[in-house]
């Protein structure tokens, strides 16, 4: 069983095209395909919350998780932790009997290139597991 997964904000342009890109794509190859958004412009968020992803995007954040980053990488991630960038989506091509195998794509373009090699993915994972 194979199931497409965009992670989004829904106040994100690209999610919408995405989202509606990865709808069709589900249903002409006969898979699941669900939205999780994760940033919003919620009540809670004016509390103080910030958005589930956002520190994700830290320069302290590879480290938590025992990854060594260039001195470069960390200013990257220390601006767009600055300015709340978040790259969304986040699209999760997962299969296997416990959808345990996973590819991650972060980021969006609507270029036939981009289109073609995602509806090729799909293709090959849905050959792996049959």
């Amino acid at each position: 069983m194979i199931e497409i997964v965009e992670e989004a904000d829904p106040n994100c342009p690209l999610c919408e095209m995405a989202k509606r890109y990865l709808r069709e794509l589900a249903n002409r190859h006969n898979v699941a395909f669900t939205v999780r958004y994760y940033a919003t412009k919620s009540i809670a968020s004016a509390w103080g919350t910030e958005p589930i992803t956002q520190h994700l995007y830290t320069p302290e954040a590879p480290e938590k998780h025992g990854i060594k980053v260039s001195s470069e990488a960390k200013e990257v991630l220390g601006a767009m932790s600055q300015l709340g960038l978040n790259l969304y989506p986040i699209i999760r091509i997962r299969w296997g009997v416990f959808k345990n195998k996973e590819i991650v794509i972060r980021g969006w373009q609507s270029d036939k290139e981009f289109l073609a090699k995602l509806e090729n993915i799909i293709s090959l994972v849905e050959g792996i597991d049959r």
